[in-house]
């Protein structure tokens, strides 16, 4: 023991945190109850929850106490001490507690220096480590009811393998039947060793005869490439041809796609042409019925009544031949179609020149009392010329 270890001690002691203060003269003569609170207090430093019994009246209880001191401190902090210089309690316990008292400054001084010092990532890394020891744990707890079921079928089966196994093991084996065993053990192994050695013989004949393969093989690629590359050079001789006609058939191309771009462009034009014909011939027809239906209107409005009894003297030779008469108009009135008036409009030239001459004839043939009334209005083919003729500001193909 040495002033400085005491000294070192009590420096220690101060700056780890020992309730009370400690003399360097208290280990000049051996002094058991310091030395068992320093220990005491160590070992809850390291351990807080450590029982540890505290009676050190008689020397048993003081053995077993710096036994237990001695354990706990092994256990949880991995520093072996000598127990029989803690028993002492002197000088040589100083040597001893130094140990443990060293480790608790540093730590307290490292503390106090580093307390700023911990930071996120270590912290993470601390939990990135305990939750995979969870893991670990889970994984080992699914693990265990498997496990226990394997060894319950195992136990259960050993209640019958043990008769068998202490019924193998009572009865004596026959030298023969050993040496027999024995001996068809050895010649398996000899042809096994036997098959090994032929197998490693056979090993670089096996390692020739696959170079060879090998080169082979690379002299044929070595061919291969040559006679591609002579096929890539080769220019067959309807290559000039073929160059030619495949100038002539671009340029053909290039005239077909011009003639069908303007082919398409001209049935569009004409199926326009055609659609606008219809729409001016569907107008000037319905513009032709409006009129022709005024003009009934009004020569039915216009015209007076005529005496059917003096028509009805007139000779055979002067009435209207043909059959029937024209009836212009239909039974449904305005606005409605009819096919009779399409049928009408299919009549000969001939058969309305008669129709006109006849009209005139009569006309000559009126008395002078009945001329003497309103005087028949008869529609000239003139008058239905003039209303079809174009007005200003239409077209003259309409028709």
């Amino acid at each position: 023991m040495s002033y400085r270890e005491l000294r070192n001690l009590c420096e220690m002691c101060r700056i780890a945190g020992f309730p009370r203060p400690i003399s360097i003269d208290s280990f000049r003569e051996p002094n058991f109850p310091l030395v068992a609170e320093l220990l005491e207090w160590i070992v809850l430093r390291y351990e807080p929850n450590a029982l540890m019994s505290t009676k050190c009246s008689t020397e048993q209880e003081r053995v077993i106490f710096i036994k237990s001191a001695v354990l706990l401190l092994i256990q949880n902090a991995r520093i072996k001490l000598n127990p029989k210089k803690l028993y002492m309690a002197d000088g040589h316990a100083v040597q001893e507690l130094v140990q443990p008292l060293k480790i608790l400054s540093l730590a307290d001084r490292g503390s106090t220096s580093d307390a700023h010092a911990v930071t996120i990532p270590v912290i993470r890394t601390k939990l990135a480590t305990k939750l995979q020891e969870v893991r670990q744990c889970a994984s080992l707890a699914a693990q265990l009811p498997q496990t226990g079921s394997t060894l319950s079928s195992l136990l259960e089966k050993e209640l019958h393998y043990r008769a068998d196994r202490s019924r193998a093991l009572s009865r004596a084996l026959p030298p023969s039947e050993a040496e027999k065993a024995l001996r068809n053990a050895t010649t398996a192994l000899s042809t096994l060793a036997t098959q090994t050695e032929d197998k490693l013989n056979n090993v670089t004949s096996d390692e020739k005869a696959l170079d060879e393969k090998i080169e082979r093989k690379r002299r044929e690629y070595e061919q291969m490439q040559k006679r591609l590359a002579k096929l890539q050079s080769f220019r067959p001789q309807y290559m000039d041809e073929y160059e030619k006609y495949e100038t002539k058939l671009k340029q053909l191309y290039d005239i077909y796609v011009l003639k069908f771009r303007n082919l398409s462009y001209l049935q569009l034009q004409m199926v326009e042409m055609e659609r606008a014909d219809r729409q001016r011939q569907a107008e000037t027809e319905t513009n032709m019925r409006q009129v022709v239906e005024k003009m009934r209107t009004d020569n039915a409005n216009q015209a007076p009544p005529i005496d059917v009894s003096e028509l009805d003297d007139e000779p055979e030779a002067m009435r209207p031949t043909g059959g029937a008469r024209r009836i212009y108009g239909n039974m449904m009135g305005v606005g409605f179609s009819d096919e009779e008036e399409d049928s009408d409009d299919d009549v000969d030239v001939s058969e309305g020149d008669e129709e006109i001459d006849h009209g005139r004839a009569m006309k000559d043939r009126i008395p002078a009392a009945g001329r003497s009334r309103k005087p028949v209005q008869h529609l000239e083919l003139e008058d239905v010329e003039d209303e079809m003729a174009p007005r200003e500001g239409d077209s003259g193909d309409d028709f």
